[in-house]
């Protein structure tokens, strides 16, 4: 089934880069909505904001999937998050691509964004989700967008249809509360993380004082509490213990008990 596809971005900084993701989309022959050109930018945005929602909203009719073209400031931005919202609320799947990685007219790649994703929930019979967690979100050069997108748009609009029409309309922004909440937590994870592995330091560094060196099978000197744990290497510890850090603070929200 042929998809038209609605493409939610910030205009001024991305144009370069959200033409691109377009033209590999149109030239498949599939069908595109939202703002195209430069002359139709300047002639929307001198409308009121009301005008603005209205020709967004005549934009989303007919459309099946939004994909949210992720750059280094599209998150937070007014007509961005309205067009998330009204796409969510009328059962459109969502699909996210960051685009920072491609190249703008002077050649230049740009910063990682935060995901407007993240800004939305909704409530389902499981808790209240983010987007985020909900819908997946894909790198257009990492994750070969040009040979991928198709798949990416059929696979978003499965996944919206997996909820009820209550569902999708309960979509919200996400709650100053629930976002300390969540920072809470995280930080709490992570402190345990860093605590852990400070203490498990200062232990093995003072085993390594308090023993006395033993000599192993190749000549060289080891302490006592090497030997018995094995040769551990501190060094590779540490980067491991920072990789789990890493890995928390990006693990998904999705838990069973939602996202609080």
């Amino acid at each position: 089934m042929v998809r038209r596809v609605f493409f939610s971005f910030h205009y001024e900084r991305d144009k370069w880069r959200v033409n691109q993701v377009r033209n590999a989309w149109v030239t498949q022959g599939k069908e595109a909505a939202g703002f195209e050109d430069a002359a139709d930018w300047e002639e929307v945005k001198k409308q009121s904001e009301e005008a603005i929602k209205n020709w967004i909203d005549d934009q989303l009719h007919g459309t099946s999937v939004t994909a949210v073209l992720i750059g280094n400031e599209t998150a937070g931005r007014k007509y961005v998050n309205y067009e998330i919202k009204e796409s969510v609320r009328k059962g459109n799947g969502i699909i996210g691509i960051k685009i920072h990685r491609l190249k703008d007219k002077a050649d230049g790649e740009d910063f990682q964004g935060s995901n407007p994703l993240s800004d939305f929930v909704i409530e389902t019979n499981q808790g209240v989700r983010r987007l985020s967690n909900v819908f997946e979100t894909y790198e257009w050069k990492g994750d070969n967008g040009r040979e991928n997108i198709e798949d990416w748009v059929e696979d978003a609009k499965q996944q919206s249809d997996q909820f009820t029409e209550k569902e999708m309309k309960s979509v919200r922004k996400i709650t100053s509360r629930e976002k300390h909440v969540k920072v809470l937590q995280t930080a709490g994870k992570v402190g345990g993380i860093v605590g852990g592995s400070y203490l498990l330091y200062k232990w093995l560094q003072n085993a390594d004082n308090e023993s006395s060196p033993v000599q192993n099978k190749n000549g060289a000197e080891l302490p006592n509490s090497q030997q018995n744990m094995g040769d551990i290497d501190v060094e590779s510890l540490g980067e491991d213990l920072a990789n789990s850090v890493i890995d928390l603070i990006n693990q998904d929200d999705d838990d069973n008990d939602g996202l609080l």
